[in-house]
């Protein structure tokens, strides 16, 4: 399973539309995801891309305008200036412009939710003192003509983050459920931005694999997906 639910408004930057629109219709935007917790407020920038019918209904967007997108999750790898550059987005499947009448704003429908259900590529990895456990998983997807492997890398907290250190292992079936969290780092003296599903709840679907049997299972993709300039 792979399932993603993202309400926002258009990020300043605005729409990016492909050259030859008129004959496949492509676009690429960034929504601004509101969030608030006790006193404290964050904004999330989330990638969508958007085709066909869903793309065409951007044409008449405007900046802070509110978008619904319900879809997929989906990530890869383009180069820049000799670098790869990875990037994390949500495939719309279904998306609609949300009407607001003049000064009245709808501010309470912001949404973040994300659902995965896939293979774990490696065994947990433990950060901050057991405060903090990181894994990856492979969520297969099938279009009546191929099968795709799309990796996700997966954060937990506190609790649920001594749990999966303690009884998740490579190979194991999970369903996640979760919101897109974006961080920022410094590598080679540059501060780059990396994406990831922070999980609110994780269930493991399968018994613990016997060990002798784990090597059968995919090794886990990169570890940090970057937000660009995603070309067309």
């Amino acid at each position: 399973m792979n399932k993603a639910i993202i309400i926002g408004r258009l990020n300043k930057s605005g729409v990016n539309f492909n050259d030859n629109f008129e004959e496949d219709p492509k676009c690429r935007f960034k929504l601004e995801v509101k969030e608030r917790w006790q006193d404290n407020e964050r904004t999330e920038l989330v990638n969508i891309f958007a085709a066909g019918k869903d793309a065409k209904k951007m044409r008449t967007s405007r900046i802070g305008d509110l978008v619904f997108v319900k879809g997929l999750a989906n990530n890869g790898k383009y180069e820049k200036e000799g670098e790869n550059i990875y990037y994390y987005e949500i495939e719309s499947k279904s998306l609609r412009i949300i009407k607001e009448n003049g000064d009245l704003r709808q501010e309470g429908l912001y949404q973040n939710e994300i659902t995965l259900i896939g293979h774990l590529g490696i065994d947990p990895k433990v950060f901050n003192d057991g405060k903090v456990t990181g894994f990856s998983i492979a969520c297969n997807e099938y279009d009546g003509e191929k099968e795709t492997t799309r990796w996700f890398n997966v954060s937990t907290f506190n609790g649920m983050a001594k749990a999966a250190a303690k009884y998740l292992s490579k190979g194991r079936l999970v369903s996640v459920e979760g919101k897109i969290r974006t961080r920022e780092y410094e590598k080679d003296n540059e501060i780059k931005t990396a994406t990831s599903i922070v999980a609110n709840k994780w269930k493991a679907l399968d018994p613990n694999p016997k060990r002798k049997n784990r090597k059968e299972y995919p090794e886990s993709a990169d570890n940090a997906y970057a937000n660009d300039d995603i070309p067309l």
